[in-house]
C-alpha cells in the first residue's frame, strides 16, 4: 500500500527563488496592498458588513494572484518546479 499524499515529498532538487526588497520597496508595496484592500471593501458590501480589515482583503487578493501565477499559469517561477 502506498504512502498517503500528505507524507509525500518532491523528488529531486527543488530550487526556490527569493526576492529581496529594501525598506522603501517594502513600504510602497504594503501601502499599495492596503489601498487595494480599501478599494475592494468600498465596492463589496459583504466585506464592509463583516468589518474585514483592508490589509487582510488586500493580502488575500495578492495571495490569490500569486497562487494563480504559481500553479495555474505555470510560469516556472514557483517554489516547486516540475
Amino acid at each position: 500500500m502506498g504512502r498517503p499524499l500528505f507524507f509525500s515529498r518532491p523528488k529531486g532538487v527543488v530550487k526556490v527563488e527569493t526576492i529581496e526588497l529594501n525598506l522603501i520597496y517594502t513600504l510602497l508595496i504594503s501601502i499599495a496592498v492596503f489601498f487595494m484592500g480599501r478599494a475592494l471593501i468600498s465596492r463589496i458590501s459583504v466585506l464592509k458588513r463583516f468589518s474585514i480589515p483592508a490589509p487582510v482583503v488586500g493580502g488575500g487578493l495578492i495571495a490569490i494572484v500569486l497562487a494563480l501565477e504559481d500553479g495555474l499559469l505555470d510560469t516556472g517561477k514557483g517554489a516547486a518546479k516540475r
